[in-house]
């Protein structure tokens, strides 16, 4: 897992052994369901391991059928946001939440954190701010720009899109705001190498990308056994295929859906589980399954606790991460670990 050290070593090298305040922002934070979610709250609590002050900015949105307007997943008519507070410290991590006004695909036009990010941003010694196509990091750039703070940005996945007009959404956005914010940005994140081809892709100056990858505590996942109480539950199948994913179209589920009837034909007693919230997708699957007549076949979990999740890799004889758009699934290396 990526630590507080690896972080100062890799873009403050001159800082190295000396206390950093550190500003997060990113649109959503745990409880928050996802990868980027998942990956800065872990660095951020490493960081405060190692001595430094890490305050994450954010909204109190969870998914993106939550706010209001118009979004990938469609349209959505009042906000249903998470009741969190606005100001905690969760493991030592100073967190802000603001509410959403509206969205409008995957921007959030929240106006508390933009005015919070213009008045504190030079309060910090550097900002990481994350995702790409977001409002948060543009107006963190923009603040940071304002203030000579150094800024960091890992955009996860910089090339994701969801097809049609989608696609040419992101070629404008490409060419005007996120071509500023990559360029005002001191240091780009690249997850892997395919990550800094992206980048590169997009005109980024290739002295400035530092390749990190994603991480996860592998001793959480080796450890694990099959939960014999769990698989009972699931009415003792005699093997388990396991999606961990949010139910989006891009995370592909429909292909393990396609695939379902020929598996079934040779294993019959074979049970597909998908373990993930639903963030609007998930009617549409469960009609396919019903017109493929493997319903029966498919369990969809909704979203289970950090707790659980390690007994259901102890549980698949498979693991399938059929996403077509991924920066680096951080549950393809769980289940990796998970054997």
């Amino acid at each position: 897992m990526l630590n507080g050290k690896a972080m100062t070593q890799l873009f403050m090298p001159s800082r190295m052994g000396e206390f950093v305040r550190i500003l997060q922002v990113i649109q959503r934070y745990p409880p928050s369901v996802g990868g980027s979610q998942l990956h800065v709250q872990r660095i951020s609590e490493e960081l405060v391991k190692r001595g430094h002050e890490v305050t994450v900015v954010t909204t109190s949105s969870s998914s993106i059928t939550d706010v209001r307007g118009l979004s990938t997943a469609g349209l959505t008519y009042r906000n249903r946001l998470m009741d969190v507070p606005r100001v905690s410290e969760e493991n030592g991590v100073t967190v802000y939440r603001f509410n959403p006004w509206l969205q409008v695909l995957s921007y959030l036009f929240t106006p508390g954190l933009f005015n919070l990010l213009r008045k504190r941003v030079k309060d910090y010694d550097v900002v990481h701010a994350h995702c790409y196509m977001y409002a948060e990091p543009d107006a963190a750039m923009v603040a940071a720009g304002m203030s000579d703070t150094p800024c960091i940005l890992t955009a996860h996945d910089v090339v994701t899109t969801y097809g049609g007009a989608y696609s040419l959404i992101k070629k404008v956005y490409d060419w005007t705001l996120g071509g500023i914010t990559l360029s005002r940005t001191t240091t780009l994140v690249a997850l892997n190498e395919e990550n800094k081809k992206q980048y590169l892709g997009l005109g980024c100056d290739p002295k400035k990308i530092r390749i990190v990858p994603n991480g996860i505590d592998y001793e959480t996942y080796r450890q694990v056994e099959r939960d014999d109480a769990l698989l009972a539950l699931l009415g003792n199948p005699s093997r388990v295929v396991l999606c961990i994913s949010r139910i989006l179209k891009y995370k592909g589920i429909q292909h393990i859906i396609d695939a379902a009837p020929a598996i079934l034909e040779r294993y019959p007693d074979t049970l597909f589980v998908f373990l993930g919230e639903d963030q609007g997708f998930g009617a549409e699957l469960k009609s396919q399954a019903l017109e493929s007549d493997v319903l029966n076949h498919c369990l969809f979990t909704g979203s289970v606790s950090a707790e659980k999740v390690p007994k259901y890799y102890g549980l698949a004889d498979v693991f399938v991460l059929p996403s077509v758009g991924e920066g680096f699934g951080l549950v393809a290396l769980e289940a990796m670990s998970a054997g």
